[in-house]
């Protein structure tokens, strides 16, 4: 665990976890119980969770206040890997799937605050979690079965909502989800299994670099790097 944190590390949680709770005010504030068949949603949430708690973490151990140190250890440690991976796999969906297909069929485009809403959601929230990932302290990261069960089983719950809506409701919750059939539903089993494992080393790789340019590392990793050198 770590033993000493910076202003410039504090003042970086505060930014990014503020900035968290202030857009999960408003979310909560204008909510809407029928959002939460969506993945962005639930991604949304658990991410801003993430990232508030970890700024009540942050702020108690800049003052010398250790209660929670354990808690703050797990959540960078494995809850990290799991909802940073979430995050990447919400964008890319939206970015590369979705919104091409509003495009194509001519779907309304959202008013300028939807498109921030759009932007906050499926990349700035990302992007929130990135920073944390060179700015808070973590060890050299290497796959971990855990992490990737973690993940699976996020993916497994939102697949029972998924299957529910269509064949309980006849509703498909994404464009691409329409006119689902046993072939596709192997095919996008398989298909989000991949995805979201190399999405998962995109985070290893992440937290590599970290450690290649020695961006606020522990004291004890560092010794370890100096004894392998």
């Amino acid at each position: 665990m770590r033993k000493t944190i910076t202003k410039n590390q504090l003042l970086v949680s505060l930014f990014i976890g503020g900035y968290a709770l202030f857009q999960i005010i408003y979310f909560i504030s204008v909510e809407i119980s029928f959002r939460f068949i969506f993945m962005t949603w639930w991604n949304l949430y658990l991410n801003s969770f993430y990232l508030i708690n970890i700024l009540v973490y942050d702020i108690l151990f800049y003052f010398k206040i250790k209660l929670l140190e354990k808690i703050n250890n797990l959540f960078r440690e494995h809850i990290s890997p799991i909802l940073c991976t979430l995050t990447f796999l919400v964008s890319l969906i939206f970015w590369c799937v979705i919104y091409p297909m509003i495009i194509i069929f001519g779907r309304k485009n959202p008013d300028k605050w939807g498109v921030y809403v759009n932007c906050y959601v499926h990349i700035i929230l990302t992007c929130l979690h990135v920073i944390d990932i060179f700015y808070g302290e973590r060890k050299k990261k290497s796959f971990d079965i855990r992490d990737w069960y973690g993940i699976a089983f996020i993916m497994g719950c939102y697949s029972i909502v998924v299957v529910v809506c269509y064949f309980g409701y006849n509703f498909a919750i994404y464009p691409f989800l329409e006119k689902l059939n046993g072939l596709k539903i192997i095919i996008f089993f398989i298909g989000f299994i991949f995805l979201f494992t190399i999405l998962y080393y995109l985070y290893i790789k992440l937290v590599d670099l970290k450690y290649k340019y020695k961006f606020y590392i522990s004291d004890e990793e560092e010794d370890e790097m100096k004894k392998k050198n």
